[in-house]
Parts: structure tokens; C-alpha cells; sequence
């Protein structure tokens, strides 16, 4: 399995936040399962620019090997505002996500390369609280034994809990070529 997760925010145009992502998978034929935790934040440095940093954490509990947890590819986002309207709420984003190596690739807790990783992503904000988006994009290794992928990300986000630290519920269907 791979942490890296471009798509894994629910940042769609720039702004300045940090966030803590939790999801939990389970292996094939019940043999276990994956808990994946990333630490995200993003630093808008001009309304239309942002610049950010993911280090994403896994739990590793296979039925027949000890628990592990470990950290995977630390990755550098940029992201750009292409595009905005006001009323319906959208936004065009274009975005360059670059992970680094730091994950331990023979546990299967990174890639063991450079991954670069362009995007477009569309989103509507929906009644000043849905948000819907659209993720288009590609990963690049800098290994040549990697092929490009194609990726894609839709889904919605909607607020849980509102306040000083607001909760969203994220719903998203991704995938890659």
C-alpha cells in the first residue's frame, strides 16, 4: 500500500490550515488491517498561493506479524488559484504535490523514490457549507522503472461540528490508472 495521497484534503483553493486525516482499510481476505493518520498543513503566502507539507503515519496490523507503525513519504505541496467565481462558489485550482523518500519501502511504508504530482482540481461550495470537488492528475516517479499513473478524486465534504475547531465529514471516491 502507498500513504501518499495527493487528493487527501479538504483544501481546494489556497488558504492556511492544518488538519489530521484518519482512515482505516482492511487487507485482503481479512488478513488485517491498515490504519492511515496524515498530519497536513498548507500556508497561503498570497490569496491565490499556497504552499503546504503532509507527513503521513501508518499502523500495520497483519494477522500473523507483529504491529507496525511508521512513517511514510513526507511530501511538499504548491498549489496555485487558476480560476474563481463568486455565486455558485467554484473554484479552478492547478497544484504540484512532490513526496520524498522517507517511508521504509521493503515494510511497504513508502515508495523508495521521488514521486511528482501535478493536478487540476474543480470545486463548488454549495449553501456556504458542501463542498463538492473535481481532482484530475498524474504521478510521476522519477524512477524510470515506474510508469505514470492518471488519477481521480471526486467527492463532498460537509460540516460535522462547527466552532474554533470544526470537524467535516469527507466522502471521497479516488482512484489511478
Amino acid at each position: 500500500f502507498t500513504l501518499f495521497n495527493p487528493f487527501s484534503t479538504e483544501s481546494r483553493p489556497p488558504k492556511t490550515f492544518l488538519a489530521l486525516d484518519f482512515s482505516a482499510d482492511a487487507l485482503d481476505d481479512h488478513l488485517g488491517m491498515v490504519v492511515k493518520y496524515q498530519l497536513s498543513g498548507e500556508y497561503a503566502i498570497h490569496p491565490k498561493v499556497s504552499l503546504g507539507l503532509r507527513i503521513p503515519l501508518a499502523t500495520l496490523r497483519e494477522e500473523f506479524l507483529p504491529k507496525q507503525t511508521s512513517i511514510g513519504d513526507v511530501a511538499l505541496t504548491f498549489k496555485t488559484l487558476l480560476w474563481r467565481s463568486s455565486e455558485p462558489a467554484m473554484s479552478l485550482t492547478f497544484g504540484e504535490v512532490t513526496s520524498f523518500p522517507t517511508g521504509n519501502s521493503n515494510d511497504g511504508f513508502g515508495t523508495g523514490v521521488v514521486v511528482f504530482a501535478p493536478y487540476l482540481n474543480w470545486a463548488v461550495r454549495w449553501h456556504k457549507k458542501i463542498d463538492t470537488f473535481l481532482t484530475l492528475g498524474s504521478s510521476v516517479s522519477a524512477s524510470h522503472e515506474a510508469a505514470p499513473t492518471v488519477d481521480f478524486a471526486t467527492g463532498i465534504s460537509v460540516p460535522l461540528v462547527g466552532g474554533k475547531a470544526p470537524l467535516k465529514g469527507l466522502l471521497s471516491l479516488q482512484g489511478s490508472t
